[in-house]
């Protein structure tokens, strides 16, 4: 009896291997992995957002910030995301930072201090894009991300991967080598500060140590920007 056991399972193994992939695996498995990369930068970058508006308020009129510029840190952040988001290995690369600027610097290059009247704060979250979702051809981020970006993110939103820019691009009113491409071909320049300076943020985790071909580990990288106040 035990031999015949063992001799059915080797067929029924030998069978699996003559059987093909199932029709709906985008569907059932790729898909949801895919998004699933997309939910976890949204939700770190909105848990920033809520961040950022928790340290602003408001004395007599005037503004008055609370927070700095530079990384801040899960830890930091953590109260602000849902609960039971899970911090694994692939989000634990996504940087969030903020960078304060003077929006009548030319590209907005130019640094200003966050409580002065008239800086703007922009608020980033960015990491690296898994070679799982790259394009084999090109190297780009693969048809499954970018359709998980279009389900996700709303068109007009400032989200997508980084790209190189061509600063003579009549979009490119701020002169940025850098941009975002992402839904329905939305393109967005980054301000020159972010792409040009470390802000403080130490190891090497800054967007311009990071994303801007300073890093030989990684070509395209997802992020997500807002502009504040």
């Amino acid at each position: 009896m035990y031999i015949w056991m063992v001799i059915a399972a080797f067929i029924a193994m030998l069978y699996s291997f003559t059987l093909s992939f199932r029709a709906d695996i985008a569907e059932v498995e790729i898909s949801p992995r895919a998004e699933s990369t997309i939910d976890k930068i949204v939700l770190q970058h909105r848990a920033l957002q809520s961040f950022a508006a928790g340290n602003v308020s408001y004395s007599t009129g005037t503004r008055v910030v609370s927070f700095t510029p530079g990384e801040v840190t899960f830890s930091r952040l953590k109260d602000y995301l849902p609960y039971g988001f899970n911090k694994g290995s692939e989000e634990a690369d996504y940087v969030s930072a903020i960078y304060c600027m003077d929006p009548n610097s030319p590209g907005f290059s130019q640094p200003k201090d966050c409580n002065t009247p008239g800086a703007t704060a922009y608020l980033i979250t960015y990491g690296c894009i898994d070679a799982r979702w790259k394009s084999l051809t090109s190297g780009k981020p693969n048809n499954d991300l970018v359709t998980a970006i279009k389900k996700i993110v709303r068109a007009g939103t400032m989200f997508g991967y980084t790209a190189q820019a061509d600063v003579s691009d009549p979009r490119n009113d701020l002169k940025s080598p850098m941009a975002l491409q992402g839904n329905l071909n939305t393109w967005v320049a980054i301000p020159q500060y972010i792409v040009n300076n470390d802000n403080g943020i130490a190891d090497g985790r800054s967007f311009s140590q990071m994303c801007t071909g300073n890093n030989s580990d990684c070509e395209y990288w997802l992020a997500y920007m807002t502009p504040t106040y």
